[in-house]
């Protein structure tokens, strides 16, 4: 009787303390199991963002190289209006990410562009790309616009010097279709989505849900996932 009395009051002093191991190891090993995981969405997440970060900078600088040459065959050629436009019919459709091939305009107003070309010829100096390009000499991307057709383009423009005294810009587009593709297609990680956000305006570049795209990052957004992103940002 003594004997049972005795594991009975160890009993009643062990269970509580057993009890309350238990309960710690299992909130260790849930709290260890969640960071590891958290850990490891983590990297998957980041292991995207750096493809696709590598494919779009890769495909806009290959696009790239094709406009700055084709710039500067033009600039070394010096030629006249008929030369001119032999040369921009010859580039029409030579890249497939620029549809409308290159085109110039000009300070007086004039338009140079692929006879196979929709470009919109009216008034240049009025447009996006036409002032974008008088900023820099070198060919280089400016912001992402929608053009006269309505498009989300990005372009590349330069002045150019082909010898004259006019002010000239050369421009090509590009448009964000293919940039929309890498971004969407791009996520490793089920069930997650990405997309891309020029930092410069808050420019929504790319975007599965296409009326997104082009609309501007805010933190007023009704959507708390959006808006957290532009406070993040």
């Amino acid at each position: 009787k003594k004997a049972g009395k005795i594991r009975n009051k160890l009993l009643i002093y062990i269970m509580p303390v057993v009890i309350a191991t238990i309960v710690l190891l299992v909130f260790l090993t849930a709290t260890l199991s969640r960071k590891s995981m958290t850990a490891m969405a983590e990297n998957e997440l980041d292991s995207s963002i750096t493809n696709q970060a590598d494919n779009i900078e890769s495909w806009l600088d290959e696009n790239l190289e094709f406009f700055a040459t084709a710039k500067q065959t033009i600039e070394s050629t010096h030629p006249d209006a008929v030369q001119l436009q032999t040369m921009l019919d010859s580039y029409y459709g030579f890249d497939k990410n620029s549809p409308d091939g290159l085109y110039i305009g000009t300070a007086g107003g004039q338009m140079f562009k692929a006879t196979e070309s929709k470009k919109d010829t009216s008034d240049p100096t009025s447009t996006t790309w036409y002032k974008q390009g008088l900023t820099r000499v070198g060919m280089a991307y400016g912001a992402a616009y929608k053009d006269a057709s309505g498009n989300n383009v990005i372009s590349a423009t330069g002045i150019l010097n082909d010898g004259t005294d006019e002010i000239k810009v050369i421009a090509a587009d590009v448009t964000l279709d293919q940039i929309s593709i890498i971004v969407n297609s791009g996520v490793k990680m089920q069930d997650a989505s990405s997309f891309l956000v020029d930092t410069s305006d808050s420019t929504i570049l790319a975007h599965r849900d296409a009326a997104l795209v082009s609309t501007t990052l805010s933190e007023n957004d009704k959507n708390p996932l959006m808006s957290g992103v532009a406070k993040a940002l």
